[in-house]
């Protein structure tokens, strides 16, 4: 059995029988680690809990299940924790800054050797992110841009649903819409959001050679810049701030 059906077989198991992890390991013969790590953002109801300490088979006890709450309870506050400071601390981004934050997305995912801009990405906010840059850093209309999907063959029957969700999104008329990619190879990994997946966008601007080229000079003056002296007493004062612990650090506490 694929290794991704046992994932989504043991994540069902402990979501809505709530059964033990060394259970379910033994019923799917793999690991009891693997079955902890897919599983470790399930959380069992009250009721669950109680019918599983009861179990004398499963070898737990109060003890472990409240350590392994509370440790799973300070991972989140911690992921929590740099989030909320994430978008306290990144509030706005002033034109330069988007700017910045735009060539180093292209830098990773953009076309570097095609005569036009091209960007490909399966995350809706990243796309939707380099549409807003080329709009506003660059002028660009949205009848200058063309969209294409690339996704598995598997999802052929949802090619509607597909490009019309990218659509509203991004705010892109279905007709600026190319032919859907459909990759052909065979897909052996299955998903559980396999009608929340909506495959690979391609953005391209239309005859954008010249800009092309503009970004591509852009990111080479951004990778030679020099780091200001106000930014590196920014990036000490983080630390700092960090070392006397007024921000969280993963793995502490």
């Amino acid at each position: 059995m694929a290794k991704s059906l046992l994932r989504i077989k043991a994540r069902d198991m402990r979501r809505s029988q709530g059964l033990s992890l060394g259970h379910i390991a033994r019923n799917l013969g793999v690991s009891k680690g693997s079955v902890s790590l897919w599983c470790e953002d399930i959380r069992l109801t009250p009721k669950q809990l109680k019918k599983l300490l009861k179990n004398k088979d499963n070898g737990m006890r109060l003890g472990q299940v409240n350590a392994a709450s509370i440790n799973r309870k300070r991972r989140l506050d911690v992921v929590e924790g740099f989030k909320k400071e994430g978008l306290e601390k990144v509030k706005t981004l002033n034109r330069n800054e988007f700017l910045i934050a735009g060539l180093a997305l292209y830098l990773a995912e953009g076309a570097k050797k095609s005569r036009r801009v091209e960007f490909i990405n399966s995350d809706p906010r990243v796309i939707r992110f380099i549409a807003k840059w080329l709009r506003v850093i660059f002028g660009i209309k949205s009848e200058e841009v063309a969209c294409s999907v690339i996704i598995n063959q598997i999802h052929r029957k949802r090619e509607k649903k597909i490009n019309n969700f990218w659509a509203e999104y991004l705010n892109i008329p279905l007709s600026q819409f190319r032919k859907m990619v459909f990759v052909k190879s065979k897909q052996n990994k299955i998903y559980e959001n396999h009608e929340n997946y909506f495959g690979t966008l391609r953005l391209c601007v239309l005859k954008s050679t010249y800009l092309s080229y503009r970004i591509l000079g852009l990111i080479e003056g951004m990778m030679a810049a020099k780091v200001g002296r106000r930014s590196l007493m920014a990036k000490r004062a983080f630390h700092k701030r960090q070392s006397t612990g007024s921000i969280p650090v993963a793995g502490t506490s």
